[in-house]
């Protein structure tokens, strides 16, 4: 799989967007989007030339996060005033600037637990000088460094951060010695290889004053950087990120059926990541265990009081110890069984340096997965009540997570590296001697150091409500828009209730609220009345349904982002006239048609240095010869071996520019054609184009009847197709001839350089047996390997059908061998089984839908051509292995060339090479 160099950046959409520049180097960037410093979703972007225009990035804000911008406003405007009697204004709405808040300040203490990690420690420093909040301590907790590196780092360049050391090694219990050393009322924890928000702090603490039942507020975990293969692996595999909508998690009392046989289950956001899909989906089975979709521990606070009466952390969990991970899910799981509150603050950001090398991330990953299945043993020692839950909940886990993943990458090649999916679940089974050593090693530890001080649990006790009020009980409340919202403080006793919005005496709209015998703060209510009722807020402009509202939303949104000062319009982006560009033409013996493409190519309307390359397919003829040198400046290469495919590749092969694009000799190109096919290359990523084949003419019934069939044109709307498109099949194989066909194609050079594609396969393509299907292949491999494939529909050819019904058989039939041979090389070669749905049903239903339109006349395409289809299905398996063996006789094409450093003339001489 390819992974283009990503450049992570915020926008902040309060302000005029500007262009995003200095990104040499980058093809691709991933933007952060945020309003008024709350972060509401991502955007991947490429980068065309060293920038990314802010046109486009204006366009693809207001296209994929133009709603959640608006919730967002929304949520800052209520928080700000009363809702005006006609309702908000779309303009004032979007203009709304950031308030700092007044208090109250809670004495925050920072800790952040390193071990011999320096160069990391200073960067993660540096962000937390620069927090905002006015109440403000920050520690390092050195966590039985092999020498006193740390301590100098801290003395001698920051010296208003306090320095502590911890001799018990083990991140639980650097965690511990925090809680006794910090003097705030809430102790916020991060790690060294991190980069914290300049407003992480404010974010944090506003959870815990919105309600005084939440104890543990976690937050959002971005990556700093996306430079290297495994940092966007990690991404890939889930990441630290959990969304970006609030969350507020309690165990139900009483959790099970009630009297209705209905679940009453944890309120869980939605969200986009793996991990509350998990929460969601299981949920029902234990509200609790999947903590990890919760949090993680590089970003989490937590009040310093629950800590000291819950006793700390474990220190036979996490990092340092043999089972390197679960400390954070363990307290998550206690904070939760305990009965108290634990919020998702997406607010709260930090930026994560991932690991950069590939062995360290299969360590990381091994490490999760130790670490995950060692939670889950804990759970079971420390609580016998739990351990048939936690047992299903383990077992579901190995099911749903390892075990899919692992036949997913079987089945579907390029999902995700099977060597990463192996170690992960090899950890499976080393968690059971990692617990047991880490639990050995704790009490060792605790025995080594009698004079350290020791976090022991004074209790928790919480009330239970009434069992009068468990079950069926719901509150019904309403909230008054038109003064300054305030918490619901009388709902402890319910298990859900139903709020009701109003405005000004008129009802506006009502929701659900899942509070598990919890009082509701000012958050929370806010941000359910925006998720419900955003639209409801503005002035209505609107029919009942807010469809013009929400339109003149948008473009209000659109004036926003443009500023006071818009620039003129940006002209599109071009690739650089310097760079050479070649064109391959493989012809077998068909002189006019070779000669009607040749004039339509030296005609082209360009300035770019192009090489034009014509190989003969059979030049013992000598026809082809005669034809090309009627033209200057085109390059003739013999290629003996027959085979469309052999041909191309000697022309590729032969090509020296950087981009190479490829037609057939019964094509014809418009002048603009070279300009439009390059046009799409200005982007970075875009490795290949295809471009739309029209017919020149459809005058007979063999040429209508192509078209039927499903001709070579794949219609007039762009669109693109990468990893993600390619992994999105779950249960049949790619349809990759939705993409185009090599007819009309162009690809950077590097395509064919890169070892996981290559040169087109030989044993497929006319002149084989198999006659068909080398571009399908072709462009299969490039999106197996993260390859981003573009379909632009302006960068057209006129293609010259099979005129008799003869032809059009012979050409059914060999394109029906190929399409056989094209799913059974991806079973062979690359054990993509996906391509057995194709064969044992997407054809046979293919050949009943045709028959039966046929037999009764609904369709205008003959029963023969269907059979001539059939006939080429059943040949497909034998012309393969002729092909293959074909191949074996005439050997491979030639690799294609390390890049070339010379630059291109506009003309080339005739080369007259056998």
């Amino acid at each position: 799989m390819s992974f283009p160099k990503t450049k992570c950046v915020d926008v902040e959409v309060s302000q005029s967007v500007e262009t995003l520049e200095d990104l040499e180097g980058y093809a691709a960037v991933r933007a952060l989007v945020r309003v008024l410093g709350t972060p509401v979703g991502f955007l991947n972007l490429s980068v065309v030339g060293d920038h990314v225009s802010a046109a486009s990035l204006r366009r693809a804000i207001v296209e994929e996060l133009s709603f959640p911008i608006f919730e967002r406003f929304a949520a800052a405007a209520l928080e700000q005033a009363p809702l005006p009697q006609k309702g908000f204004e779309i303009a004032d709405l979007v203009a709304a600037e950031a308030v700092p808040k007044e208090g109250p300040f809670p004495p925050v203490t920072v800790a952040v637990c390193t071990r011999d990690r320096t160069a990391d420690l200073a960067v993660c420093l540096q962000s937390l000088l620069r927090i905002d909040y006015p109440n403000l301590e920050l520690l390092v907790v050195d966590n039985a460094p092999s020498d006193d590196a740390t301590q100098r780092l801290v003395g001698d360049q920051f010296p208003s951060v306090r320095h502590v050391l911890e001799p018990r090694p083990g991140l639980d219990w650097a965690r511990n010695r925090a809680v006794l050393e910090s003097g705030g009322e809430i102790l916020a924890y991060t790690d060294d290889d991190v980069v914290v928000d300049r407003g992480w702090i404010r974010a944090l603490v506003g959870s815990f004053n919105d309600d005084v039942g939440i104890v543990c507020v976690t937050g959002l975990v971005i990556a700093d950087e996306l430079d290297t293969e495994a940092q966007q692996l990690f991404e890939l595999y889930g990441g630290f990120g959990r969304g970006f909508q609030r969350g507020w998690f309690r165990k139900p009392y009483g959790f099970g059926a009630d009297d209705t046989g209905e679940k009453r289950l944890p309120e869980v956001p939605i969200s986009n990541t793996a991990m509350h899909r998990i929460l969601r989906r299981d949920r029902g089975r234990s509200p609790y265990f999947g903590t990890g979709a919760l949090g993680t521990g590089c970003n989490m606070a937590y009040r310093r009081s629950f800590l000291e009466e819950i006793g700390g952390f474990d220190p036979a969990l996490d990092v340092g110890t043999p089972t390197n991970g679960g400390g954070d899910l363990e307290m998550y799981f206690r904070v939760l069984r305990e009965g108290y509150t634990l919020a998702y603050e997406p607010g709260a950001i930090v930026r994560h340096r991932h690991r950069q090398e590939r062995e360290r991330l299969k360590t990381q990953i091994q490490s999760n997965g130790v670490g995950l299945f060692s939670f889950f043993l804990r759970i079971a020692q420390k609580y016998p009540d739990e351990r048939l839950a936690v047992a299903r909940f383990a077992i579901w886990w190995i099911r749903f997570w390892h075990v899919r993943r692992l036949f997913t990458s079987l089945f579907r090649p390029g999902f995700f590296p099977l060597d990463l999916i192996l170690a992960e679940l090899t950890s499976v089974f080393k968690a059971p001697r990692a617990l047991h050593q880490s639990r050995t090693r704790a009490r060792e530890i605790a025995a080594e150091f009698p004079d350290e001080p020791f976090l022991q649990a004074s209790g928790v006790r919480l009330e239970s409500p009434p069992a009068a009020h468990r079950r069926l009980a719901q509150a019904v409340r309403t909230t008054e828009l038109s003064q300054p919202l305030g918490p619901l403080t009388d709902i402890d006793f319910y298990p859900r209730v139903l709020v009701l919005v109003s405005a000004y005496g008129q009802l506006v709209g009502g929701f659900e609220l899942q509070n598990n015998y919890q009082n509701c703060g000012v958050l929370r209510l806010r941000e359910g009345i925006v998720k419900h009722c955003s639209l409801k807020l503005l002035k209505p402009y609107a029919d009942s349904k807010g469809m013009l509202t929400y339109s003149l939303a948008v473009a209000e949104l659109l004036r926003k982002l443009e500023g006071p000062q818009e620039s003129q319009e940006v002209a599109p982006p071009e690739v650089s006239c310097d760079i050479p560009i070649s064109v391959v033409v493989a012809t077998r013996d068909r002189p006019d048609d070779l000669r009607l493409c040749l004039k339509r190519l030296t005609a082209q309307q360009t300035s770019r240095p192009v090489q034009i390359i014509v190989v003969d397919n059979a030049p013992q003829s000598g026809i082809t010869r005669r034809v090309v040198a009627e033209f200057a400046g085109i390059e003739l290469i013999d290629e003996l071996r027959p085979g469309v495919s052999y041909a191309r590749n000697t022309g590729f092969a032969a090509a020296t520019g950087e981009i190479i694009l490829s037609t057939d000799d019964d094509v014809t190109v418009p002048p603009s054609w070279v300009e439009s096919m390059v046009a799409p290359f200005a982007r970075n990523d875009v490795m290949i184009v295809c471009g739309n084949v029209i017919p020149v003419e459809l005058e007979t019934a063999a040429q209508h009847l192509y078209e039927i069939y499903g001709g070579l044109g794949r219609g007039y709307v762009p669109w693109e197709a990468d990893s993600s498109w390619f992994r999105m099949f779950r249960r049949r194989s790619v349809p990759v001839w939705q993409l185009g066909a090599t007819a009309n194609g162009a690809f950077r050079a590097e395509v064919m350089r890169d070892p996981r594609v290559g040169m087109l396969e030989e044993c497929l393509g006319c002149g084989m047996p198999s006659e068909g299907s080398e571009d399908n292949y072709f462009l299969y491999k490039a999106l197996k390997a993260g390859m981003k494939i573009v379909y632009e529909p302006s960068a057209h050819v006129y293609h010259r059908h099979r005129a008799d019904l003869k032809a059009l058989k012979k050409q059914l039939f060999g394109y029906s061998k190929g399409f056989i041979c094209f799913h059974l090389l991806q079973i062979k070669r690359d054990r993509d089984f996906r391509a057995v749905t194709a064969l044992l049903v997407i054809l046979p239903m293919h050949f009943c839908r045709r028959a039966w339109s046929a037999m009764t006349r609904k369709g205008d395409y003959p029963l023969t051509l269907l059979l001539t289809e059939l006939h080429g299905w059943i040949a497909g398996p034998f012309a393969l292995w002729q092909s293959e063996r074909r191949v074996q006789k005439l050997g491979r094409s030639h690799p294609m060339p390390a890049a070339r450093t010379a630059g291109l003339g506009t003309t080339c001489s005739n080369d007259p090479r056998l």
